[in-house]
């Protein structure tokens, strides 16, 4: 029990100091990491510790890259195109513009970009009727219900890495999860939208989002995990715009987002482009982790698309140069976020401390030990508003908990990918972000308490698939 004390007091001490508010999540979770590498150094030897620290890092960077490319074009993108996803005059009815905003432009544009954006996409659509509620901060909030593919599925990349599982199997798992969740957010959607309600509407819906979760998981299965948002919201939501100019009206435009998303489904999808870019320029660290290539990574083009898109709409150079810096000086958040709580788990999992914590866990709660499973991964996405943050700190956890209670240690995995990704919509930081959006500063708990019922949901959901594996 003492080893086990050690090991886990790093994530401990982290956690205490969140909950208590003396310091940030990002204080919280640097704090926690480098007292898990001083642990380490106490109890290793220093040459294990600073391959400890290099290998967080490492595994941090495919999400860090992403993070910091990904604010900066989508700070360009929107100082280029200010009124971007303002739907224009003529277009679709109210109901089905603010679905299409919800579930089809919203989860487009946070699987193209990321960190909150398909929220604030769908808040500037919700928005432009005048109207300014908590019910439409919620709605809003719905859209990060695939956040296991947001910004090109990194979190679920670095659960995929941690734990050394096919990120394709992950993918796949988690889009048969995401099944009933999506589910359960159409039935908050049919719930909370203004206006009639028709069966007419509500079977377009349902199909729609059938059609949705079917392209996820087909493109999951192929093997497509980083752009599998990108090509499932996408396709529907461009056969939703086409459908929209047969009947003589004018679709929601994703603008830039929306030719980014095509540039990068295209070096995917056609044999041997992104084979050949990643042997023009291949930087390696360990044959244990995977390679870094720039010129294949989604990284390099968000910035190529976000500086080029800025001086084709004549942004002066200047601005550019402040917009880019504004936004790094943002993205410190999230990438320390993201670098503490990955070392973080890096420097417990030297201490050994997942296999103590099962240990303990099974001895104490046997079989059923497994149910805790759903309950931690929601803390982490709900404390660290990030599934990649969340992911370093529970991802070795949770595959080890699933193979030692009996069950499946991939399956674990997944439901720890749903469920934390799930929960960082629920975490003040999301909130924050869309009542800021909608100037509803002040109404954040009345918001949360709307989305209470969605939380319970994505729980009972996960037991429910726990139970049957």
């Amino acid at each position: 029990m003492t080893n086990l004390l050690i090991s886990i007091s790093p994530l401990l001490l982290a956690l205490a100091l969140i909950v208590s508010r003396r310091t940030s999540i990002t204080n919280a979770g640097l704090i926690g990491a480098a007292t898990s590498l001083l642990l380490a150094w106490v109890n290793i030897e220093f040459t294990e510790v600073f391959f400890v620290l290099t290998r967080g890092l490492w595994i941090a960077w495919l999400a860090v890259s992403i993070i910091m490319s990904g604010l900066i074009f989508q700070r360009l993108a929107l100082i280029a195109t200010p009124n971007a996803f303002i739907p224009p005059e003529g277009s679709s009815d109210e109901r089905k513009q603010a679905f299409t905003a919800i579930f089809l432009l919203g989860v487009f544009v946070e699987s193209a970009s990321g960190f909150g954006l398909g929220a604030v996409a769908a808040v500037s659509v919700l928005q432009a009727r005048g109207i300014a509620s908590a019910r439409l901060a919620a709605l809003a909030l719905l859209s990060l219900a695939l956040v296991p593919w947001g910004a090109l599925a990194i979190g679920t990349t670095i659960a995929a890495e941690l734990t050394g599982t096919p990120r394709s199997i992950i993918g796949v798992e988690s889009a048969i999860l995401s099944v009933p969740i999506l589910g359960i957010a159409l039935l908050l959607f049919w719930i909370w939208v203004p206006g009639p309600l028709s069966l007419k509407a509500m079977f377009r819906e349902a199909g729609t989002i059938a059609a949705l979760l079917a392209l996820l998981w087909a493109a999951n299965f192929a093997g497509f995990v980083d752009i599998a948002g990108i090509l499932a919201a996408g396709a529907v939501f461009a056969f939703s715009a086409a459908h929209d100019r047969l009947r003589g009206q004018t679709p929601i435009n994703a603008g830039i987002f929306g030719v980014f998303a095509l540039f990068i489904v295209a070096i995917r999808v056609i044999p041997g482009i992104t084979d050949t870019l990643r042997g023009l320029w291949l930087i390696e660290y360990d044959k244990g982790l995977p390679a870094f290539a720039p010129l294949a990574h989604p990284s390099i083009w968000l910035l190529v698309f976000g500086f080029g898109f800025a001086c084709f709409k004549g942004v002066p150079i200047q601005k550019v140069m402040h917009t880019s810096k504004s936004a790094l000086t943002a993205a410190y958040v999230p990438v320390a976020v993201t670098i503490g709580f990955v070392v973080l788990g890096q420097g417990m999992s030297a201490l050994g401390a997942q296999e103590a914590a099962v240990s303990v866990l099974i001895n104490i709660t046997g079989s059923g030990s497994a149910y805790f499973a759903p309950i931690f991964a929601a803390i982490a996405g709900w404390l660290t508003g990030s599934n990649a943050a969340a992911h370093g700190m529970l991802a070795e956890f949770q595959a080890a908990l699933g193979a030692a209670s009996g069950g499946n240690a991939v399956h674990a995995v997944a439901i720890q990918n749903v469920v934390a990704s799930a929960y960082t919509m629920l975490s003040p930081m999301r909130i924050a972000l869309v009542a800021t959006a909608l100037s509803l500063v002040g109404k954040e708990t009345e918001i949360l308490r709307l989305l209470r019922p969605f939380g319970v949901a994505v729980l009972a959901i996960a037991w429910i698939a726990t139970a049957l594996t």
